[in-house]
């Protein structure tokens, strides 16, 4: 199966006019605005970090849908790799619904 998304890591940025853009660099053009519409700026930007995190949670969601694909033949050692992986799932997706600091 082949990415048709633009590859990441993605970013975000603030824009000057209110809400953000998600880029993979401030250079290229945005992948995608995120706008205020009236909601609370924390939450825009938890919405916009969220976007962004889309590339890496498909990473470790790929590899999850690997090692399922393949559990019977593994050991211990894949077990506690794909612990690890669940980890950092865990710490990416609240890493982008929290409020910024």
């Amino acid at each position: 199966m082949s990415a048709k998304h633009t590859p990441g890591p993605w970013h975000y940025w603030q824009r000057d006019i209110g809400g953000f853009r998600i880029e993979v660099s401030e250079d290229d053009p945005p992948l995608a605005l995120v706008p205020t519409n009236g909601r609370p700026p924390v939450e825009v930007e938890a919405n916009a970090r969220l976007i962004a995190a889309a590339p890496k949670m498909l990473e470790a969601l790929t590899v999850i849908r690997d090692w399922r694909d393949c559990r019977d033949k593994l050991a211990g050692e894949h077990a506690a790799h794909l612990l690890d992986v669940i980890d950092a799932i865990t710490d990416l997706a609240a890493s982008a619904v929290e409020s910024a600091s």
